[in-house]
C-alpha cells in the first residue's frame, strides 16, 4: 500500500541511526497494538486509518527485519534466509485471511482483531529477547 511505500522510505533511512533490531521490534510493538483499535472504530474512516497505521507498522517490521538478517546472516547464507523469510510472508498472506474468515464467526469481528493483535504481541515478546552469542 501507500502507507507501507512512505514507511518504507522513512524506516529505511532510520534503520541505519537507530538500529535494526529497534526498528523490528518498533514494528511488532504497533502490529500488536494497532489491530486493538479496529474493533472501536466508528465508522469507515476510523477502519482506513487504522489499516494507514497499520502498513507504516510492517514497513518498519519489514524493514527492520531484512536489514537484521544482513546483519546476523553470513554472505553465503543471505539469499536463502531471505528467501525463506520472504515465502514465510507470502504463506502469512495465504494463511491469515483463512484463519481469520474461519475464526470471525466464532470469535466475532472484535475478537479477530484481538487474535491478530496477540500473534503481533507474540512476535513483540520474542524480539525483545536478548539475542544469544554465537558459539563457534
Amino acid at each position: 500500500t501507500g502507507a507501507q511505500v512512505l514507511g518504507m522510505l522513512i524506516f529505511g533511512r532510520l534503520v541505519d541511526r537507530i538500529g535494526r533490531r529497534r526498528i523490528f521490534i518498533l514494528g511488532f510493538a504497533l502490529s500488536a497494538a494497532v489491530p486493538c483499535v479496529f474493533p472501536f472504530a466508528a465508522n469507515i474512516w476510523g477502519m482506513a486509518l487504522g489499516y494507514l497505521t497499520l502498513g507504516v507498522a510492517y514497513s518498519s517490521l519489514f524493514i527492520g527485519s531484512t536489514a537484521h538478517i544482513g546483519d546476523c546472516v553470513s554472505p553465503g547464507r543471505q539469499g536463502a534466509m531471505l528467501g525463506l523469510y520472504e515465502s514465510s510472508r507470502g504463506l502469512g498472506g495465504i494463511i491469515g485471511p483463512i484463519i481469520a474468515g474461519a475464526i470471525t464467526p466464532i470469535v466475532g469481528f472484535g475478537g479477530m482483531f484481538f487474535t491478530m493483535a496477540g500473534i503481533g504481541l507474540l512476535g513483540f515478546v520474542m524480539a525483545i529477547i536478548p539475542e544469544r552469542a554465537r558459539l563457534p
